[in-house]
């Protein structure tokens, strides 16, 4: 938004992967941060492109996820949300 209202500042290129956004972001980001970080500039964002990423990074290990709303927070997996995250989930686990 600020390179709108200031065009001499440095406009960083779109992330390149869902992974590369989220991991820029030590608190996590919504579905919706994610796809519009990954689009063009003055583009649609592609939310479903963004999820179909996010669900795989989420498989392989390299991102959490918090549900919230209709949506969900996304972490990286080196961050504190992302390990407190796996300690809730080995506790419910163990209880049930």
């Amino acid at each position: 938004m600020l390179a709108n209202l200031d065009p001499t500042l440095e406009r960083r290129p779109p992330a390149e992967s869902a992974l590369d956004a989220v991991s820029a972001f030590e608190h996590g980001l919504t579905t919706r941060e994610v796809a519009l970080i990954m689009a063009e500039h003055n583009a649609e964002p592609d939310d479903r492109a963004a999820t179909e990423q996010l669900i795989h990074f989420v498989a392989e290990g390299e991102l959490g996820c918090v549900p919230m709303g209709d949506g969900a927070l996304w972490v990286p997996r080196q961050s504190g949300p992302f390990e407190r995250l796996r300690a809730v989930r080995e506790l419910i686990a163990a209880s049930g």
